[in-house]
């Protein structure tokens, strides 16, 4: 009884022995790229593959071959299977292409796992094409010129231009969107140039900032894209330009008399009676406004201890300015009879700016226009301060 027990024992296991071992050879059914990629990228962009396979497989080598490569190329990936796994998947970068399309051709090579009955390999290959960007093909200006300079509460026009540097690069629609909001849209057909013109009333208030975004739209005709209409890999140039509304004013105030700094601070000064310290405190005041421009005006600033002012980023470019320079100071001033002496003076002097800067938009970040005004007037009045305390005299 236990004999034959024992046998059939012996005879089921080597059923299940040989039930496990396959005689088919391990074949690559598909080899391309992975799920939502296609045979075409752009330099510098990571390609994912796949590689479907009839059974499970021991290893894989992925191999890529480019340009005047023998063989099946440079082996960059080996994946080892778990046993289980009938797919293999491989990613790589490719750094180098061209406007037509640098050819690679990748390669899926595979090995059976080693209960395999056949252990004959095979192979299967697909090409990706590999592609200049588009945005180093198809340029726009750096800067966008405004028609008139770009004024608060005014019009403006600009022109939004692209052109391709290669035929195969083309440009099919152009989007522009001003501070946020599309504002121009127009079509074109396989068009090497294309331009399109913006205009629009710009109400803001002073110190603000203008945006404008440029979306080109284009494709690259070539014989890698099958899946878009028209044939052609999808290209999107996106810029954003930015001017500045503002701008700084900034400058020193003088005495030229006498060669002193016109800031704040205090002076002692005694008179000829003894019991008489008199003490004044300076006060030197820079303000600007804008006369056509509602609200445009900036706050008193006071000259500090080196006497320079400055007003940044607050002036509305593009407008005439009035600066007003006003200060009342105690110092050794040169009198009539060329004899310095302590003298109380005080100053008042506008100037009137020509439109500060001329606005435009560049793509790169831009600096406040700088404007310099210096003050450098003869006191409007000069007198001295022990008269002015004996006769109670006010000094405005």
């Amino acid at each position: 009884m236990f004999t034959r027990f024992g046998t059939l024992l012996i005879i089921a296991i080597s059923a299940v022995l040989v039930f496990s071992v396959t005689a088919d050879a391990i074949n690559v059914d598909s080899v391309g790229p992975e799920s939502s990629y296609d045979n075409y990228i752009w330099t510098g962009s990571t390609q994912y593959s796949r590689a479907e396979f009839n059974e499970p497989f021991h290893s894989v080598y992925w191999y890529v071959k480019g340009p005047g490569e023998t063989g099946y190329g440079t082996l960059v990936y080996t994946d080892y299977g778990d046993g289980t796994s009938e797919s293999s998947q491989f990613k790589h970068t490719f750094n180098s292409g061209t406007t037509s399309g640098k050819e690679y051709e990748i390669t899926a090579y595979v090995y059976p796992h080693s209960d395999a009955a056949d252990q004959s390999v095979d192979w299967d290959s697909y090409t990706l094409g590999v592609f200049t960007p588009f945005d180093e093909v198809v340029t726009v200006p750096d800067e966008l010129t405004i028609e008139d300079d770009i004024k608060l509460n005014d019009y403006y026009a600009f022109d939004v231009d692209a052109s391709s540097s290669d035929s195969n690069y083309v440009s099919t629609e152009i989007e522009v969107y001003v501070n946020g909001t599309l504002h121009t849209s127009r079509s074109f057909s396989d068009a090497s140039s294309a331009s399109v013109s913006t205009a629009g009333f710009l109400s803001a208030d002073a110190g603000s900032t203008i945006s404008v975004k440029g979306l080109i739209k284009g494709y690259v005709k070539s014989k890698f894209a099958v899946l878009l209409t028209p044939v052609g890999i999808a290209g999107v140039l996106d810029v954003t330009w930015r001017g500045m509304l503002k701008g700084t004013i900034h400058g020193k105030c003088w005495c030229p008399s006498d060669n002193v700094i016109l800031a704040g601070g205090s002076t002692h000064y005694k008179c000829s009676d003894p019991n008489i310290t008199y003490v004044y405190y300076n006060v030197t005041f820079v303000r600007w406004k804008a006369p056509n421009v509602k609200n445009a005006r900036g706050k008193d600033v006071p000259g500090i201890q080196d006497g320079k002012y400055s007003f940044p980023g607050k002036i509305p470019l593009a407008h005439e300015i009035n600066v007003t320079f006003e200060s009342k100071h105690l110092h050794d001033h040169r009198c009539p009879d060329e004899v310095f002496r302590k003298r109380l003076c005080k100053y008042a002097q506008t100037k009137e700016l020509d439109p500060i800067g001329k606005v435009i938009l560049g793509r790169v970040p831009i600096e406040w226009e700088r404007k310099e005004v210096p003050f450098f007037p003869a006191p409007n009045s000069v007198m001295d301060p022990c008269i002015v305390i004996k006769n109670r005299i006010r000094f405005n």
